[in-house]
Parts: structure tokens; C-alpha cells; sequence
């Protein structure tokens, strides 16, 4: 399976494992003692080893991974999903089979299955509980849509957001009415 293989190196390429390093001095600086509720917290010592993180994944439990995606949604369709989201193959792929199956209860199977294609982020969802797959909603489909067509465009939407986020910001300081001239310049 050369999907598994290219999977796979996608996904060390992107989250490479990082060495276990020690802790430095200033980890736990600034961290209060106890909770709210009074209990202690127990904060790491400065030089003992980190723990792994999220994305350290052994090799034979990514291909398990991707070998789960391609029985449930087809191998080039698992390729697609882990290229659009690679971190998919470090979720726990025993949610895959029952969330789908919990939203193919209220979508239908085909159109689950298009869901969560659009928008792998999805196969993160425990199948039953608080936040769930057994309660998604119409929402869920709509938002699949929104995730999906503007994946492509994620960094130029981000920053065209973020210039009209600041734009109130950026014509009190220069004097000049952006928003203005940019909506006469288009006819508005």
C-alpha cells in the first residue's frame, strides 16, 4: 500500500519525533500552587524529563491509523484527509467506526461520510458524550461546508481577517478612511 507509506511520511515530514529533553528552570514559573478548590498542584521539576507529546506517534500505530481511515472511507479519501489534516493520524482511531456510524444516524451513510471528508477535524469526536457524535446537528454539515471550501484559502482569509479586525484600528492611527475608500473604489 503505497497510500500507507505516503501517509505516513506526510506525517513525520510535518511532526517530527523531538528527543526528550529536560525540563528547563523557568517551566513551571508562574504557576500558582493550589487550585481553587484548594488542591495542591504538582508542578514538573526543572531538569527531569519531558513526557511525549500529542503528535508522538509510534510508525505501526499511524499505519494501523490510516489502515482504519481507508477500510472506513476509501484509501484516496484517507490520503486526501490526512494531506488536508495530518494530525488525523494521532487520534484514537476506536472513535472512527462508531462516530461514523453516529452520524450516518442523523445524515445518512454517503453523506457522513462527505462530512467528515470536508472536514477531517471531526474524526476527534468521541463517539457518545458531551460533545459527541451522537449530538451533532445541522450545523455540523453546514460548518463541514465552511471548513471545506475555504481550507484553500486558510492563510489569505486569515490575514484578510485580521486586516478587517484591525482596520478601525489602522484609520484611527493613519488618518486615512479605508473602509471607505475601498467600498467607493468598488461601488458600494
Amino acid at each position: 500500500m503505497a497510500a500507507v507509506d505516503d501517509a505516513v511520511a506526510l506525517y513525520q515530514r510535518k511532526y517530527p519525533r523531538k528527543e526528550a529533553g529536560n525540563r528547563s528552570s523557568f517551566a513551571s514559573f508562574g504557576m500558582p500552587v493550589r487550585d481553587i478548590d484548594g488542591k495542591k498542584f504538582t508542578t514538573p521539576k526543572a531538569g527531569r524529563k519531558k513526557g511525549k507529546s500529542f503528535s508522538d506517534r509510534e510508525e505501526k500505530d499511524l499505519r494501523s491509523t490510516f489502515k482504519e481511515l481507508a477500510r472506513l472511507y476509501g484509501e484516496d479519501n484517507a490520503l486526501q484527509m490526512v494531506k488536508d489534516l495530518t494530525i488525523v493520524l494521532a487520534f484514537k482511531q476506536n472513535y472512527f467506526a462508531p462516530s461514523l456510524e453516529a452520524f450516518s444516524e442523523v445524515f445518512g451513510d454517503e453523506e457522513s461520510k462527505a462530512m467528515v471528508q470536508r472536514n477531517p477535524g471531526l474524526l476527534a469526536l468521541p463517539p457518545s458524550g458531551a460533545g459527541g457524535a451522537d449530538s451533532v446537528t445541522d450545523q455540523t454539515m453546514q460548518f463541514s461546508y465552511l471548513v471545506g471550501y475555504t481550507r484553500p484559502f486558510g492563510p489569505f482569509l486569515l490575514y484578510g481577517l485580521l486586516f478587517l479586525l484591525f482596520d478601525p484600528f489602522l484609520e484611527y492611527l493613519t488618518g486615512i478612511p479605508i473602509k471607505t475608500t475601498i467600498t467607493s473604489a468598488l461601488g458600494l
